[in-house]
């Protein structure tokens, strides 16, 4: 696998490592699987993890992935087993200091492998996991699909029907308010609020703000930064806000809302695109080699098994699907 030729892909946990080097992890890692593995390869190995942190960081990062599909079986791989345990009991300390969470002052944990997850999104009401997703019905009558790896909260009492977005994405259907006094539905985010005008409405909140989509109905926007108006989007628009901004409304895209039947909608967009959203739904890396990343891609494809897509699209499209390692994969030119 050529580094500078490849594209990444992957979950937002994987996107914040240097995916060169997150490459040479994986390599090692299925060199020390092998039965044919011996002690000069471990103390090669051993010489690329030392070399600096990045190593033992990217190192870490691959056995917790790799850790999520499958571990060493004790007797299958006896030359990659030992190597395993010979490197763990020599570097015993080192990793288990790798391994401890620690909780800033900030209100955010900090992993071994670079990744902040707020402290609340760990405790909220409602969570998926990467790939599942999850129908909630909420005291007033309304309906909430909470999609994959989403985190939110839920504060209905007398005086207020709030939600709050930690982080992922959301939609929902709003119910008629019969209570009095009248109680405004609000989806709180790090962006801002929405509140919704009777509506059904899709929220994402990722790493650079949030994208609003209007199914029906209206939604009011009120951004966390004073500076900025408040809006309201109708149904048909969507927006993306930040911190700085928010975006002039377009005519919303006819993927947004299919995700709760677990299917991605591509309508005419990139195999990049569809591959940057199929890789929500999977744990581990996708790789795409720029020469086959601008191929356009018509269809509707099933996100509750992401390797069946990747099948599919290596089956009509000219490209060839590489599985490296149960999370690794290289998507290439025939």
């Amino acid at each position: 696998m050529g580094s500078s030729s490849l594209q990444p892909h992957s979950n937002s946990h994987t996107r914040q490592l240097d995916f060169a080097v997150l490459e040479q992890a994986a390599n090692w890692y299925a060199i020390l699987q092998s039965p044919r593995a011996n002690n000069i390869d471990m103390q090669r190995w051993q010489v690329w993890r030392d070399t600096c942190e990045a190593h033992q960081v990217a190192w870490q990062r691959v056995e917790v992935i790799s850790g999520k599909f499958t571990s060493l079986p004790a007797n299958s791989k006896p030359g990659a087993r030992t190597i395993l345990d010979q490197a763990s009991q020599q570097h015993g300390m080192r990793r288990k200091s790798l391994k401890v969470l620690l909780l800033c002052t900030t209100g955010a944990i900090i992993t071994s492998i670079g990744t902040s997850i707020s402290w609340q999104s760990l405790f909220a009401s409602y969570k998926t996991t990467t790939g599942a997703q999850q129908e909630i019905r909420l005291a007033d009558g309304s309906r909430l699909w909470l999609n994959t790896d989403s985190a939110v909260d839920i504060r209905f009492t007398d005086i207020e029907r709030t939600i709050i977005l930690h982080h992922g994405e959301m939609l929902i259907q709003t119910a008629k308010e019969t209570q009095r006094p009248y109680r405004p539905l609000v989806v709180r985010t790090s962006y801002g609020q929405f509140q919704a005008l009777g509506t059904r409405f899709n929220l994402f909140q990722h790493a650079h703000g949030v994208n609003l989509s209007v199914l029906e109905g209206a939604v009011k926007i009120q951004p966390i930064n004073p500076a900025l108006p408040a809006n309201i989007v109708h149904a048909g628009q969507q927006t993306q806000i930040d911190t700085t901004a928010i975006a002039a409304s377009t005519d919303i895209s006819p993927s947004r809302g299919h995700w709760i039947r677990r299917q991605i909608f591509a309508d005419n967009i990139t195999l990049g695109e569809l591959i940057d959203e199929l890789s929500r739904y999977r744990t581990g890396i996708i790789r795409i080699d720029p020469k086959v990343s601008n191929i356009r891609v018509i269809g509707v494809y099933n996100t509750a098994n992401t390797d069946q897509v990747l099948a599919a699209l290596a089956g009509t499209l000219p490209i060839r699907i590489t599985h490296t390692l149960p999370w690794w994969v290289s998507i290439t030119a025939q």
